[in-house]
């Protein structure tokens, strides 16, 4: 139970690629509980390539999108948001998502997506990220998916200087600001309440900058 990629390996190894994947995808979770993330890195590779040799069906699509979602994730803290692996992978698991429809997995990876362009200074791709997103958040309609809809078209205009843009969205998405599903993401109340201060401040509007800053949700 303490070595589960022995077992994976051993299925490997026997050519039980089924229960390989299995084995692998826990070997991998396993790892993510330990926060040993490149090993976790190491056995979502391994699942994925002895799902691939099982061959393409519509149930090994949904388990490919649920393998490179968890290895994006670990790439993101091994790697960093915008390292080339990283943003391949993403883009793998943005591609099973669209083809799946699966809904969530399209917010997750195109939060990816634009956080690799954004922090990487790519703010061209950035704001088409982010108005893509927007799009789909106002389809979806659901409260969390709009609070980061308005907080990704917030940080990407003030990236590229639209201030009275940024302010727009700061304020059309204040009212979802607090849904916890949002706010307990790490670093998104301070990034967005941050980029709201500043941007009050630059454009002149000093008590709305410092009430920004002090009536913050609780993150």
């Amino acid at each position: 139970a303490s070595r589960p990629e022995l077992v994976a390996y051993h299925w490997m190894q026997a050519g039980e690629l089924e229960l390989a994947v299995v084995a692998w995808e826990r070997a991998g979770n396993f790892a993510v509980s330990r926060r040993a993330f490149t090993e976790a890195e190491r056995a979502y590779r391994k699942a994925l390539i002895a799902l691939a040799d099982l061959g393409p069906s519509p149930e090994h699509d949904s388990k490919a999108l649920a393998l490179q979602s968890l290895l994006a994730d670990s790439l993101r803290i091994t790697r960093g948001f915008s390292a080339q692996e990283t943003v391949e992978a993403t883009a793998r698991a943005r591609a099973l998502a669209d083809r799946n429809g699966d809904r969530a997995q399209q917010f997750l990876q195109m939060w990816g997506q634009w956080t690799a362009a954004s922090s990487g200074g790519n703010h061209v791709a950035a704001i088409k990220l982010a108005n893509e997103f927007y799009r789909l958040a106002s389809l979806d309609g659901g409260t969390e998916s709009l609070a980061h809809a308005h907080m990704i078209q917030m940080t990407s205009r003030y990236r590229i200087g639209d201030l009275l843009g940024a302010e727009d969205h700061f304020k059309k998405g204040e009212q979802f600001f607090a849904d916890p599903d949002f706010s307990r993401r790490p670093g998104v109340i301070a990034q967005t309440y941050g980029n709201a201060a500043r941007i009050g401040w630059i454009i002149g509007d000093d008590s709305a900058a410092q009430r920004r800053v002090l009536g913050a949700p609780p993150s």
